[in-house]
């Protein structure tokens, strides 16, 4: 079961980093949630509730950032939810340091994806990222450290390759 948890790891960041390098956001998003249900498998291998809580989470936020982006809707109250949903899981959840590490980059993740374009959400996942590795310090998960570490760089490179050159330096 470890290694199929394993293999459900990785499927999940490759379809993440995958992701990261189309331009629209909505599709962003579909490969987002992709990832994150292959993290609900993972996380069933390893017998991780509070993961599969909230990658539970990620899939529907996911969705539903779509849904309000078709609609051209703000949706205030389904993004409370949201919040309201992934601080009552840290509650639940509860592991000292590692739950406020872990509920910062969600909180991070979700604004993000809620309200910035594509490019923004790039750069703000790379600092969610910060946040999720000081999370992954905290239950000594090394290697999902350095799985970390990718993240943030496909993030940045996915950034720069779609960047504006006459905009982005603009003071």
């Amino acid at each position: 079961m470890t290694i199929l948890g394993y293999i459900f790891t990785l499927l999940g960041y490759i379809s993440y980093w995958v992701g990261r390098f189309f331009k629209k956001k909505s599709i962003m998003m579909l490969t987002n949630s992709l990832s994150s249900f292959f993290y609900i498998l993972s996380f069933l291998c390893f017998g991780s509730y509070n993961g599969v809580s909230n990658s539970v989470l990620v899939v529907l936020r996911g969705l539903c950032v779509n849904l309000k982006d078709k609609l051209n809707k703000k949706m205030y109250w389904l993004y409370s939810l949201f919040v309201i949903g992934f601080i009552t899981n840290a509650i639940i959840f509860w592991q000292g340091f590692a739950s406020i590490f872990a509920t910062i980059c969600m909180l991070i993740n979700i604004t993000a994806n809620w309200f910035f374009d594509s490019q923004k959400l790039r750069l703000s996942t790379c600092i969610a990222s910060i946040f999720y590795m000081l999370f992954l310090f905290c239950i000594g998960n090394y290697v999902g450290i350095s799985l970390e570490t990718t993240i943030i760089l496909s993030n940045l490179i996915s950034f720069f390759k779609f960047r504006k050159k006459e905009t982005l330096w603009k003071i």
